[in-house]
């Protein structure tokens, strides 16, 4: 018996403004749901302040929006706090599809929105008409989004505005914008595309301010600034700041140079941070930082100390100075950077001595000479200095101790990553380098490469582990692919594990040469790797090329290939250690490319095939191995392409998505086990034929069903998952009852799940109900709607119904409805 305590529903009891907040962290779609549990939650989903709505590939477009639309109009919050919408489109009418919902947020003066567009056939041009609205408080763009504004906004209660990758028809239309933003005080901008060469942020409240990666000359009005962050790939030659006498903090990590007119403009900063990739010009003696307390300064820059100097001069309130060297180990020729020598200053600064009580140096190795000339000094002249720490120390601890040092209390600290070396005794005992190198390698790893490069300055033995790593995985995340690939060939050449098991290569918004990735797989290729991953996304041309000749590496075991690539085989590979192929969103020449890469690999087990778009080229998709055993088939668009399966050795098949019964040819696979089949249409004769050997099979539903039981005489569970037949376009036939009753349902049908749609509902109920009135030893029927509009009143009118059914099994079958 049940414990009526144990079955309280006990969240029911929460008050209802902590009900909503909890139902504001879920999607839209999950919160709508709880409208079924009880009276009490029947309405509750409508005062929900916050929404979230996903709509997950373009061809729902229009059914999304309808959802959205109807969720909103039903909503009865006093205010939609928060909109979240993110959507992928493609064709021509998904604009409008968008824009209904929209403009219905907007209609109830939504407070928050935002919008993320994924397309790859155009842009969705944000509603000139929105950019007027008076009680929104928030707006955050993100994707392939086209900011039109032709005329001065008015968006006078926007106090936070995100613009994420966004496309800018024109200069003016980022004057307009900003120009009517007249309480705006956070901004966030990443990337700049458009007929925009110099984007003028000029807004008088700005109080924080976050630029990334904008490519293009940026001019910055706000003197009400606080909070300053730029980084990514711009040089401050383009980069032109006004008088912020506000400003806190400032944070500039830019690949270009940091010229000295741009540092002037932190001149009135509290905390600054500085870091390039290329050089810092040295400021002038007349730079006065007379607010500075904080200082962050990367120094994996030539002449790095020609800097640090004048700052220190400069700053008379600094309390925390903070240097972060190289987290790589120098090779020798990085050396020959340094051309000049430290030079010690005639006159020691006198601003230096009253203030500094900090100093803390990453990645200190105290090879270069000037390095340790520069702690001397600091040391030497700081009189007040209370603490010295460096991290990830490769030189001695007692060296440092035996600098002559002003401050008489000053601590010195050495640490690995945050522990400290000094007085730790046993217990900080460094157990890790004591496991095994097997399992340091496995542990390794499990941390992207980049990270286990910098392990190299933990100490002697860490200095080459990274090298026999047997697994790597290098991420390009924007357009520096030379750079990108001269690093990662030069880890790769100096690799030095018995065999490179795995090779993982990430590359996005390529816009560099295909030369550059060719050179990477050439070079791993080279080193017979036995698992290769490439993802290259948004390459600039149509597509990357997969060389042909890296068709006949006879060692590969794993290929995983996905994004921009194009496969082109003209004539028979070689791959004959190949096992696993996965082809992820690829494109193929035609289909004589097909049918020469996959004839090419004579061991190959486990294939998987992706497409969300219309493939490029074939016409017939072939799959014609003995040899492959597991075959999966995701097909996310509607395509013209048939695919052909021979495959005499397969055990496992699955093959879903948007592609017709008609599209699909299946061979004998005599030894299949397992079967998963959801397409559009309705199913022919021969699709069950091919899979009379199964053991297991999921089909979607169809007009034949009896097809499918008929000649299944050992069938136990029977799961019917419903397709709207209107969104097929496909004709529903009548279902006719079979003259004579299945042998399973007579002898063996114990468990039938039925998830249905509404479009569907009379037809196969009358399945159902013939399936209830002959399954003898039916023990459980599940009924599952999917889709929106099924109210509880119809949920009660079917089951009513279904329970007046005369059941051949009606001692021990139980109806429930989920």
């Amino acid at each position: 018996m049940c414990d009526p305590v144990l079955n309280e529903d006990k969240i029911s009891e929460l008050p209802e403004a902590l009900l909503l907040q909890i139902l504001s962290l879920l999607e839209t779609k999950d919160v709508v749901a709880t409208s079924v549990l009880s009276k009490g939650w029947r309405f509750l989903w409508k005062m929900v302040p916050s929404l979230k709505f996903t709509c997950p590939h373009e061809g729902v477009v229009e059914r999304f929006s309808d959802y959205v639309c109807k969720t909103l109009l039903s909503q009865q919050a006093p205010v939609l706090q928060s909109l979240r919408l993110e959507v992928c489109c493609g064709y021509k009418g998904s604009s409008m599809d968008i824009g209904v919902p929209i403009g219905i947020a907007f209609g109830i003066h939504v407070r928050e929105f935002v919008l993320e567009v994924r397309s790859l056939q155009g842009l969705f041009s944000f509603p000139r008409g929105l950019y007027n609205c008076e009680t929104l408080e928030t707006l955050k763009l993100r994707g392939n989004i086209l900011v039109n504004v032709p005329s001065p906004a008015c968006l006078k209660s926007l106090r936070t505005l995100h613009l994420e990758r966004v496309i800018y028809k024109d200069h003016k239309s980022v004057v307009n914008l900003f120009k009517g933003c007249s309480r705006l005080e956070n901004l966030l901008v990443t990337g700049s595309s458009g007929d925009v060469k110099t984007f003028p942020v000029d807004v008088p409240s700005l109080q924080r301010l976050s630029i990334e990666s904008v490519g293009v000359k940026l001019h910055v009005k706000a003197p009400c600034l606080k909070y300053l962050r730029i980084r990514g790939y711009i040089d401050s030659e383009h980069i032109r700041i006004g008088n912020t006498p506000e400003l806190e903090e400032a944070y500039i990590d830019i690949s270009g140079t940091i010229y000295e007119h741009t540092i002037r403009s932190f001149t009135s900063a509290k905390r600054l941070f500085l870091r390039s990739y290329k050089s810092i010009t040295d400021p002038t003696a007349s730079s006065i930082f007379y607010r500075l307390v904080y200082w962050e300064l990367d120094i994996d820059q030539p002449e790095w100390w020609n800097l640090l100097i004048p700052m220190l001069n400069g700053s008379s309130n600094l309390q925390d100075l903070k240097l972060v060297g190289p987290c790589y180990e120098e090779e020798e020729e990085d050396a020959v950077a340094y051309k000049k020598k430290w030079s010690q200053p005639k006159d020691v600064p006198e601003r230096l001595l009253p203030q500094l009580k900090t100093l803390v140096w990453s990645y200190y190795k105290g090879q270069q000479e000037e390095e340790k000339e520069v702690v001397k000094y600091i040391f030497r002249n700081a009189c007040f200095l209370k603490k010295a720490t460096f991290t990830n120390l490769l030189g001695s601890v007692e060296e440092l101790e035996s600098v002559a040092k002003a401050s008489h209390s000053c601590q010195l600290v050495s640490k690995i990553g945050g522990e400290s070396l000094r007085n730790r005794g046993a217990l900080n005992e460094d157990m890790i380098s004591q496991l095994p190198e097997a399992l340091l390698l496995k542990i390794l790893s499990l941390v992207p490469t980049e990270e286990v490069v910098a392990t190299g300055v933990l100490s002697k033995r860490w200095r080459s582990l990274w090298k026999t790593l047997p697994s790597l995985k290098f991420t390009c995340p924007n357009d520096a692919l030379d750079e990108f690939s001269y690093d990662v060939c030069k880890i790769l050449l100096s690799h030095q594990a018995p065999v490179l098991q795995r090779l993982h290569l990430e590359i996005f918004s390529v816009d560099g040469s295909s030369s550059d990735i060719d050179i990477l797989i050439g070079v791993a290729f080279g080193l017979h790797v036995r698992e290769f991953v490439l993802d290259v996304e948004y390459f600039k041309e149509s597509s990357f090329t997969f060389p042909r000749s890296m068709y006949n590496c006879q060692t590969l075991e794993t290929l995983k290939l996905s994004g921009s690539i194009l496969i082109d085989v003209p004539f028979p590979v070689c791959l004959k250690s190949l096992k696993t192929l996965t082809l992820d969103r690829v494109d193929y020449k035609d289909d004589e490319s097909v049918v020469n890469l996959l004839s090419g690999c004579s061991r190959l087990e486990n294939l998987e095939v992706m497409q969300y778009y219309s493939v490029l080229g074939v016409k017939t998709f072939t799959i014609d191995v003995p040899s492959l055993r597991r075959l999966s088939i995701l097909v996310e668009c509607r395509v013209g392409e048939v695919y052909v399966i021979k495959a005499p050795s397969l055990k496992y098949l699955s093959v879903e998505g948007s592609i017709y019964y008609e599209s699909l040819l299946i061979g004998s696979t005599p030894e299949l086990e397992e079967g998963n089949i959801c397409m559009y249409g309705v199913m022919p004769e021969y699709i069950p034929r091919s899979l009379t050997s199964v053991k297991r099979l999921f089909l979607s539903s169809s007009g034949k069903l009896c097809l499918q039981y008929n000649g299944s005489p050992k069938l136990q569970v029977l799961k019917l998952t419903g397709i709207t037949i209107e969104a097929v376009g496909v004709a529903y036939e009548k279902w006719e009852q079979p003259k004579n009753v299945p042998e399973c349902l007579l002898l063996h049908l114990q468990t039938l799940v039925w998830t249905f749609r509404e479009g569907q509902l009379k037809e196969d109920k009358e399945v159902v109900k013939y399936i209830i009135r002959n399954a003898n030893h039916l023990t459980n029927a599940t009924f599952t709607y999917f889709g929106r509009g099924f109210d509880s009143e119809k949920r009660h009118a079917l089951l009513e119904e279904l329970e007046n059914v005369v059941k051949a099994s009606s001692n021990s079958c139980r109806l429930v409805f989920k």
